[in-house]
């Protein structure tokens, strides 16, 4: 098979840098190890912004700023086009009993978001109205579904096994639906991106560590939750149809993608104490998801500074969702040999 771009890696940065390549007239054969859309992405709450924006660096702003104004094109292009309501929702975020309120109003003040705090009973809430959210599993039916018909090469279930460099260059690859002849190779491969080609090739790859998070969804609950409720490192996510996401865990235990009972407790407890009336609700759904941490939450966009077409777009740690937008614009651009500017160039360094 003779194609002109591969990706490897199906999730929301994966098909999504398929799709601006697509948009572009590009010949794209995507690849993934097992079902497109059903690891990590599959498993996020799909919160357009970090729960807590102030705390991180100017990168993660400018990763994330602009995903609603994207989100909001691409639901109403995919909804047209596959008949999918990727269900994108400004529901707002409050944050209960902020640690740092005045660092919060600052940096709301310095980037132009609205936000503003009330003094409740028992404690103070900062409250985020503009934050939207999404309904991840149909974002990501709605994406595969729309490469398909635009001609996308989708590949499920194919394991790659090798990469040809001949001469500091991509040659092509061989996976187990056969070899494939390319020379842009682009890896969105999540948690794995590491060690994808960790036996086959000695080159340096970007540092990426799987971090298990588990969640759980409450239904049946007799209340009306109207927003994003965070406290104390755990938050709750209203859905359009009443269900309530919890979450979530932040565990090291390498590729093992399990839930436990522990977590499950922790998740309910915590749950909780900040929603009295959950201890009515049933638990209807407990999964996991493995997240690609990196360091300082900040990914690789970008070529190896050694082998020519090799890219990468990985190690969005716990913000895939909010970040995969800007990130599959800024690596297409670099696929495509279109001006880099000097903010888009940081995330090019090999950590």
């Amino acid at each position: 098979m003779d194609t002109e771009y591969v990706i490897v890696g199906g999730g929301v940065v994966g098909l999504l840098s398929a799709y601006e390549l697509a948009q572009g007239g590009i010949k794209v054969t995507l690849i993934d190890k097992g079902e497109f859309g059903k690891e990590s992405s599959w498993a996020a709450g799909g919160i357009l912004s970090p729960l807590l924006p102030w705390d991180y660096d100017n990168k993660v702003t400018l990763l994330t700023k602009d995903a609603l104004h994207y989100y909001q094109n691409l639901s109403a292009f995919l909804l047209s086009e596959t008949g999918i309501d990727i269900e994108l929702w400004q529901c707002g975020l409050s944050i209960l009993s902020p640690s740092d309120s005045t660092q919060a109003l600052n940096w709301c003040k310095i980037n132009d978001v609205s936000c503003s705090i009330t003094n409740e009973v028992d404690q103070a809430r900062l409250h985020l109205p503009g934050v939207n959210q999404l309904r991840t599993p149909r974002l990501l039916e709605a994406l595969v579904c729309y490469l398909k018909k635009s001609g996308v090469t989708l590949l499920s279930h194919t394991q790659v096994n090798h990469c040809q460099i001949t001469d500091g260059k991509v040659v092509s690859i061989d996976c187990s639906s056969g070899h494939i002849s390319t020379t842009q190779l682009l890896i969105c491969a999540g948690a794995w991106s590491s060690d994808l080609f960790s036996e086959s090739i000695n080159v340096e790859v970007p540092k990426i560590t799987p971090v298990l998070g588990q969640m759980i969804a409450f239904q049946d609950n007799n209340f009306q939750l109207d927003t994003i409720l965070y406290h104390d490192g755990h938050y709750l996510i209203p859905r359009k149809d009443g269900l309530i996401l919890a979450g979530s865990t932040l565990e090291y235990v390498g590729y093992s993608k399990g839930v436990t009972e522990e977590a499950r407790a922790n998740l309910y407890e915590k749950s909780v104490h900040i929603v009295p009336e959950l201890a009515d609700s049933r638990i209807a759904h407990h999964w996991s998801g493995l997240r690609p941490g990196s360091t300082n939450n900040h990914p690789m966009i970008g070529p190896h500074p050694t082998i020519e077409g090799l890219y990468f777009n990985c190690g969005h740690f716990r913000y895939g969702i909010a970040m995969a937008p800007t990130s599959a614009i800024m690596a297409t651009k670099w696929i495509m040999g279109e001006h880099i500017t000097n903010d888009e160039r940081q995330f090019s360094q090999l950590a």
